[in-house]
């Protein structure tokens, strides 16, 4: 099993705490995107992924409307890929299990029919902009994948300054 294979790993996991500690978000997923180790930050701003495992079921979930300020932008991001995972790994079971949380999501059905974009990943310099759902602060993440291995990737999300959070209020609103 992948998440095993990654939890046996000290140098992974040693990982995964040394970005906790430096303020990054951190997941090992396999290639569909199923978590399969994340650090505290993750998981702390990701409430309700630990239902299912799966960030692209997470994300088009009611979990994610008080957390995703442009929930739109975020779900076309993820239907891209969405597609991209489905042209390379049709055939795997874990495929077919996000097809089967998401099918019956209408938002889902919808936002598969508004496009036809597919991405491995997105621009590091295009943001994803929240709410953290602890401290109720904006942020924006910049995404970055790298590969681990043939059958695991590693996200990391950035904090960045996100427009409005400074501390004049005549600004901020």
């Amino acid at each position: 099993m992948l998440a095993k294979s990654v939890f046996d790993n000290p140098q992974l996991m040693t990982y995964l705490r040394e970005l906790n500690e430096r303020g990054d978000l951190a997941a090992y997923v396999d290639p569909v995107w199923n978590v399969l180790a994340c650090n505290d930050l993750f998981r702390e701003a990701t409430p309700g992924l630990e239902r299912t495992g799966s960030i692209p079921v997470w994300i088009f979930s009611a979990d994610t409307e008080p957390i995703l300020t442009d929930r739109a932008t975020e779900l076309s991001h993820s239907m891209a890929t969405i597609r991209a995972m489905t042209g390379c790994y049709r055939a795997a079971e874990q495929t077919r299990a996000v097809y089967r949380h998401l099918c019956p999501n209408t938002e889902f059905r919808n936002a598969w029919c508004d496009d036809v974009r597919a991405a491995y990943g997105r621009d590091p310099s295009t943001p994803m902009h929240a709410i953290h759902p602890v401290t109720g602060e904006r942020v924006s993440y910049s995404l970055t994948i790298t590969n681990q291995s043939e059958s695991v990737l590693l996200l990391i999300l950035s904090p960045k300054p996100s427009p409005g959070t400074g501390t004049n209020p005549a600004v901020d609103g």
